[in-house]
């Protein structure tokens, strides 16, 4: 027997959608989208739904998929500085990529931004000096999330940020979900389980989906693993430690 040249196609959202309703009970096996006039209420329902599964931190924050930078073009002589909507944290170390750089691919004089925690950066005596930004503190209070740099910049460079972001928005039915192929079961089964709360489906029908689902999630997990080298890092005490 032939096996196919092409992968599998990759299933749009709407298809998605679909096939947690037909996993709920909701819908009969032979029904197609756009097969009556209530599917695009019943298709709008289910969107809104995988948007909400797709922020919540069972997807959103467990994974290295999310992960990206952000550059950042700084302004001379301002230190504040509001990262993007989609940002949900900044992580770790940045890069400063200093101003006479034509890009920040093919670079040259980076140097490290460190991270401090708040307590520091309340405690730095001078919030009005210049130079090379070395430091920087992420104020988290609210819904957006600022970077606050120290010294203040003298030039318009730029900060390469390890950001975490959210997850595309799966409101239009006809594009593709924003998460690696073997998730796609996972979510047909996590928008099945709100479906039939919705719904008021018997309990003993929702604990056996939500008992797949559960199992899904840590399979899923596990195959987002992200694969890079371990990195060990031994100290040893010397006869200056303590000076």
């Amino acid at each position: 027997m032939a096996i196919a040249s092409a992968p599998a196609t990759e299933s749009i959202i709407d298809q998605v959608v679909l096939a947690a309703f037909k996993k709920a009970g909701l819908l009969p096996i032979e029904y197609e989208i756009g097969a009556d006039s209530t599917w695009a209420a019943k298709s709008s329902h289910g969107r809104d739904i995988l948007n909400r599964i797709m922020y919540s931190p069972e997807v959103n924050s467990s994974i290295d998929y999310f992960m990206d930078f952000d550059d950042v073009v700084l302004t001379a002589n301002e230190q504040y500085y509001t990262m993007n909507s989609d940002v949900l944290n900044v992580l770790g170390d940045a890069s400063y990529i200093p101003a006479d750089n034509a890009d920040t691919k093919d670079t040259e004089g980076e140097t490290q931004v460190t991270q401090i925690n708040v307590h520091r950066w309340n405690t730095l005596s001078s919030k009005n000096a210049t130079g090379r930004p070395s430091l920087f503190y992420v104020k988290r209070t609210g819904k957006s999330i600022q970077v606050r740099l120290w010294p203040q910049p003298d030039e318009a460079g730029t900060i390469r940020f390890q950001v975490h972001t959210l997850a595309a928005s799966s409101k239009v039915g006809s594009d593709d979900f924003d998460l690696r192929r073997y998730w796609e079961n996972y979510l047909v089964h996590a928008v099945a389980c709100e479906l039939m709360v919705d719904s008021k489906m018997p309990v003993e029908d929702q604990t056996i989906v939500i008992a797949e689902r559960n199992r899904l999630l840590v399979e899923c997990k596990k195959a987002a693993e992200p694969n890079e080298p371990p990195v060990l890092i031994l100290t040893h005490r010397t006869g200056w430690s303590n000076m």
